[in-house]
């Protein structure tokens, strides 16, 4: 009898705990949603195909969806608020960024859109041939981070495709 007890005060335990883990996901989308209501980003990039050592321009525009202006800088503790993961689309291994990416605080006013393009080559060491998959991250203090869509871009070798001498 005891067991059957402790058995129903057991259930009514997880009830409870998926309850407050259910609300604590609720509560942490909507402020996601909150940080995306604010600003709406776009990420794009000119060509999908570029040779070893190239530079890589990713573009992220955004818009101010609010009635009050918006600045990103980089946070307090050095963060800066746009940043992005690389991932190698064949092991889909994160490439850790070699330096950070300094750039001016960006204030947009309400209703404007800018765009912010970034080389990312001397930022992260994209060398090798092959596949890879980039997204881009805003961060806003007090507000989880904003990520955007994944874009592919390919490295590949470049070739000597006509060759003359000239005597």
């Amino acid at each position: 009898m005891i067991l059957g007890i402790v058995s129903a005060t057991h259930l009514r335990y997880i009830a409870r705990v998926k309850i407050i883990l259910t609300l604590c996901a609720a509560i942490s989308l909507l402020t996601a949603a909150r940080a995306q209501e604010q600003l709406h980003v776009q990420f794009s990039q000119k060509r999908s195909l570029y040779l070893q050592y190239e530079p890589i321009d990713l573009t992220v525009v955004l818009t101010n969806t609010t009635d009050a202006p918006i600045t990103l800088a980089t946070s307090a503790e050095g963060k800066p608020w746009l940043s992005f993961l690389i991932f190698v689309r064949d092991t889909n291994s994160i490439i850790s960024p070699i330096s950070p990416i300094s750039l001016d605080p960006v204030t947009i006013p309400p209703g404007a859109t800018r765009p912010v393009t970034v080389n990312i080559l001397p930022h992260y060491s994209i060398r090798d041939t092959g596949g890879y998959t980039p997204q881009a991250v805003i961060s806003i203090p007090g507000l989880p981070p904003i990520m955007t869509g994944k874009l592919y871009f390919t490295i590949g070798k470049g070739e000597t495709l006509w060759k003359k001498n000239i005597y």
